[in-house]
């Protein structure tokens, strides 16, 4: 009778333990590639931020195929049986853990063009408040380890989760750089523009309502109906709610031609995005592009990505 109890109190010892240590990350959208911001036909052209994961697709129109991209993250391709949770809210500049590349075609009336590039992040910070919870919910995980209470454990792992894809601040930057070809031949193409840009993200309550700003510098070499050889700045801003699983947006960016003094104009949408399931997201947009003609956007796409989505909590 003694070893069968201490059998079965040792076994739901080391459950516990696994299931304290197991963080799963929720809401693992795949942000909108490099590559389809570059080129003006991106859901939304400043990306709120989001939690990385090993590769993602996103697909474009996915009534008419207008364009499609791939994305992965090196990093979280690969276990790391050392890293915690508590690590990467520590650390203030994980730029390997945001480190990915990508590749993005689309196809337009008169011409096909490819990209490619990349995105990281330089800078985060989760303030000193949010540093307190996440430390208390880690005593409390350790407390409820010890009482095997199983359903606090599995609250606070919800909690824990949630608040580190929170950070109050944060520094992002990506480039691109794209070609295209009217013939549909490899060998026909040419560079039409490549780009720089940084986002800042901010929480003033560490909640679910942020803001988003952006600066973009656009070399446009051949592009669509803009001066050839020209020098474009974009600035602009989004501010996000999130709803549960639903995330609604609007964005505005002013774009100014430094090779044109004639030539100003911006971007307005509006952007819903819904989580159907935990690694599959679905968007749409409404609103005005940039440019005087062909400029109305109604546009819906999918990503979906696939990662390593589990780590410890702590050591």
């Amino acid at each position: 009778m003694s070893i069968a109890f201490f059998f079965l109190f040792t076994t739901c010892i080391l459950f516990a333990q696994n299931t304290t240590n197991d963080i799963k990350f929720q809401n693992l959208e795949t942000p909108s590639s490099p590559g389809f911001i570059l080129l003006d036909n991106a859901p939304s052209s400043i990306e709120r931020p989001t939690t990385p994961q090993g590769f993602g697709v996103s697909v474009l129109g996915f009534f008419q195929g207008t364009g499609g991209a791939m994305e992965f993250v090196p990093f979280w391709l690969a276990t790391h049986p050392k890293l915690t949770a508590e690590k990467m809210y520590k650390n203030k500049f994980p730029i390997l853990y945001n480190f990915s590349i990508s590749a993005a075609t689309v196809k337009s009336d008169s011409s096909n063009y490819v990209a490619g590039g990349f995105r990281t992040r330089l800078f985060q910070t989760y303030g000193t408040n949010n540093i307190g919870k996440l430390d208390a919910i880690k005593s409390e995980l350790e407390n409820a380890l010890a009482d095997l209470d199983l359903e606090k454990i599995k609250k606070l792992q919800t909690d824990y989760s949630n608040l580190i894809s929170k950070p109050i601040f944060t520094i992002d930057l990506a480039a691109a750089i794209g070609a295209g070809s009217v013939t549909n031949s490899f060998s026909d193409l040419e560079l039409n523009r490549w780009a720089a840009w940084m986002s800042f993200n901010y929480r003033p309550k560490g909640n679910d309502f942020y803001i988003t700003a952006l600066t973009r510098y656009i070399n446009n070499e051949k592009f669509e109906e803009y001066t050839i050889t020209a020098d474009l700045l974009d600035v602009g801003t989004r501010l996000n709610y999130d709803i549960n699983k639903f995330c609604i947006s609007l964005e505005y960016l002013q774009r100014f031609d430094f090779t044109s003094k004639n030539y100003s104009d911006y971007r307005l949408a509006a952007i819903g995005s819904y989580q159907i399931s935990e690694n599959f997201f679905i968007t749409s947009t409404f609103g005005k592009n940039f440019t005087d003609v062909n400029n109305i956007i109604a546009m819906a796409g999918v990503n979906f990505g696939f990662s390593r989505t589990k780590i410890k909590a702590y050591e």
